[in-house]
């Protein structure tokens, strides 16, 4: 009888005391999401922080990753125009977009700032080539748009020895990655939450920087996010 008596009592305290991690994990998470201005883009349906400032839809740890750096001289190319535009405009010297979509280029033309192009390409073949009419390298490449695995081909010889390309949601663009990793990129994942989204996904940094390492790897898959693979090549 004493013995049931004390796992008894340890079975409570057990049970209290999952439910207060449980507690201070939820408020903890509350208020890192609201600091991150999650709440914000849910009223606004857009890609805001805290301050209600635009900023990129890729997760808020990429986001808060590329905030560390000083992008100032840097050229950026974007597959796709949004608010992440508005963000590297504001950091760099040159943005250049190309977007699909007739009424959003339009919606975005009026707020973009004097150093940004932005060019409308509704063709796939267009659209992936139309890095090549500025003429240069870049120091970041954005694929965040239409027709990503065409883009990626399109723009590799054109990223800079030093630069950075970006894919966002690499997690269901399964093929853009690794025809990035199969030419010599070195893929960093950044899974986790970001704006407007109800679950986790994957933003990726590509960089000059070959490794054996990377010839185990494994495609992400971010905890809570949903299982996706789109067929780049149909």
């Amino acid at each position: 009888m004493k013995v049931l008596r004390m796992r008894s009592k340890l079975f409570h305290v057990a049970r209290k005391s999952k439910m207060l991690i449980m507690f201070y994990a939820v408020r903890y998470l509350s208020s890192w999401l609201k600091a991150q201005g999650y709440d914000n883009s849910l009223k606004t349906l857009r890609a805001v922080d805290a301050d209600n400032k635009a900023i990129p839809w890729y997760t808020y740890p990429l986001i808060e990753y590329l905030r560390q750096f000083d992008f100032k001289g840097c050229r950026v190319f974007e597959f796709g125009c949004g608010h992440s535009t508005l963000f590297w405009a504001s950091r760099c010297a040159e943005v250049i977009a190309v977007e699909h979509n007739p009424e959003w280029y339009e919606h975005m033309r009026a707020r973009l700032p004097g150093n940004v192009t932005l060019l409308l390409r509704q063709n796939a073949e267009e659209y992936a080539a139309a890095i090549k009419e500025m003429g240069g390298e870049f120091d970041i490449v954005v694929i965040d748009g239409e027709w990503r695995l065409m883009c990626a081909k399109e723009s590799f010889d054109l990223l800079s020895s030093s630069g950075l390309m970006l894919v966002d949601n690499s997690d269901w663009f399964v093929d853009t990655s690794q025809y990035l990793r199969t030419h010599g990129l070195f893929q960093i994942d950044f899974n986790g939450p970001g704006p407007i989204n109800q679950y986790a996904w994957t933003s990726s940094l590509f960089m000059h920087a070959p490794t054996r390492i990377q010839q185990a790897f494994s495609d992400p898959l971010p905890l809570t996010g949903i299982v996706q693979k789109v067929n780049e090549n149909g």
